[in-house]
């Protein structure tokens, strides 16, 4: 978990099943035992912002979130299987993926 520059708190980690933290609800890729990763993020009040679900044939997961000063999200992590994930820059307030 890291707090922004503007306040937000934003928090990672895995789930399986369904996932309801605010804004649409996400599934677990494939079976309820997929472990897939989740980065979500609140308002200083505690209000939904936006979340990223990180989805994979095999396991993900958030090991560590860090929030630069300009506000870029840096996520560390692991995964299983064979990924084929593009950089991506995630500016407030992101669409849902």
């Amino acid at each position: 978990m890291s707090v922004a520059p503007s306040g937000d708190v934003i928090a990672g980690g895995v789930f399986t099943g369904l996932l309801s933290v605010g804004g649409p609800d996400v599934t677990a890729m494939g079976s309820s035992r997929q472990v897939d990763g989740v980065v979500v993020a609140y308002d200083g009040a505690g209000a939904y912002q936006w979340k990223r679900h990180l989805e994979s044939p095999g396991v993900v997961s958030v090991n560590d979130i860090d929030v630069a000063p300009e506000s870029t999200v840096v996520v560390t992590g692991a995964f299983s299987d064979t990924e084929d994930w593009a950089m991506v820059s995630w500016f407030a307030p992101p669409t849902e993926w």
